[in-house]
């Protein structure tokens, strides 16, 4: 396999490419993909292999498969290199460590297809998960198809998030609706023409969420979408100690940033759809969570009341939390929808006593 080394916006890369001499390979390469798959990997050579087989399961052929290795210090590279050497429509680049959010947009650099997807390298999509979404997109001349999916949690859990059999027009008054899933933003396939049209990228400097304002922004840009009640994502969440990975990464500034961008997109969501449920448009753009990632790493980064309360000022609630949890919860967080930040203070102190 020959390795190439490339410089793209002022970054250093490999490109790693099947030799003229090396065998045949059992797939070649179409000229025009109709897909281009984007998988960044970063030390998942215990999962690599499961996802890359699903990927080869699939009955729709004609796709371009985006490895794109950030920097993994384990078997991972390899792995994906063994892949490529097999079959043509396997590209493997490496970079550096520079994050998930890099990593994927070097795949966005190299995407040949018309249509975009992304697989997490530790996930598996169903034999039929392209052609599903293919002929949906196709079908309903939609700029954005999205797909049910089962979430895994320690390889024990199990939920599924189904959607409804769908197609929305961003001039429909329901269409602020459907905001309201907590799916996550790699499980779609997007237009690529759209999204180089607008120069679409992944914000590297987030570390929570990261996916989120790409798929935000590609939404308010689009003008038809389709979903599909057919579970065939397999979403897995891995038990890798993700408070210490909040602890290593949290910033207070950047993440009130990411809060902050996240609020403005609700309100300009909601006031172009006035009569879509708030709550479940709050709850689909993950804001609960964003306020709950801010309260922990306050919590975690802060030892006085007094440092808390000027944390706590900057988080201001578009919304109150949906209508759930204790009575007590409840009333917290309606303190702090209603900027009463001291006594909100005082009210976590208080909860985290007992």
């Amino acid at each position: 396999m020959a390795k190439t080394l490339i410089r793209h916006n002022n970054k250093e890369h490999f490109l790693y490419q099947t030799s003229r001499n090396s065998p045949k390979t059992s797939k070649m390469k179409s000229l025009n993909p109709s897909i281009s798959i984007i998988v960044p990997i970063y030390n998942r050579e215990q999962w690599l292999s499961d996802c890359l087989d699903s990927i080869l399961a699939q009955t729709f052929t004609n796709w371009e498969c985006i490895l794109v290795d950030d920097g993994s210090t384990d078997n991972s590279l390899k792995i994906a290199q063994e892949y490529a050497a097999n079959d043509e429509r396997f590209i493997v680049f490496s970079q550096e460590n520079r994050g998930v959010s890099a990593a994927r947009n070097l795949g966005l650099d190299h995407a040949q297809g018309k249509w975009l997807a992304f697989v997490d390298s530790d996930d598996e999509i169903a034999p039929d998960y392209l052609e599903i979404l293919y002929k949906l997109g196709e079908d309903n001349n939609a700029d954005l198809v999205n797909a049910s999916c089962i979430y895994h949690y320690n390889g024990n859990k199990k939920l599924a998030i189904i959607l409804n059999d769908t197609i929305y027009t961003y001039q429909e008054e329901d269409f602020g609706n459907y905001f309201n899933s907590r799916m996550p933003s790699i499980i779609k396939l997007y237009r690529l023409d759209l999204v180089k049209e607008h120069h679409l990228r992944f914000e590297t400097k987030f570390h929570f969420a990261e996916d989120l304002i790409f798929c935000i922004e590609f939404y308010l840009r689009a003008q038809r979408f389709a979903t599909s009640s057919k579970a065939i994502y397999k979403y897995y969440i891995r038990d890798e100690n993700q408070h210490q990975l909040h602890k290593q990464f949290y910033d207070f500034q950047t993440e009130i940033e990411l809060y902050n961008r996240i609020v403005s997109y609700y309100k300009q969501i909601t006031a172009r759809y006035p009569h879509g449920n708030k709550q479940l448009i709050f709850r689909g753009l993950t804001l609960d969570r964003l306020i709950d990632r801010l309260l922990d790493g306050i919590e975690c980064q802060t030892k006085t009341l007094i440092q808390r309360y000027k944390m706590y000022r900057s988080i201001k609630l578009p919304i109150r939390r949906p209508e759930e949890g204790s009575l007590l919860q409840r009333l917290r967080f309606y303190l702090l929808y209603k900027q009463q930040y001291f006594l909100f203070a005082l009210s976590r102190i208080w909860v985290n006593r007992h």
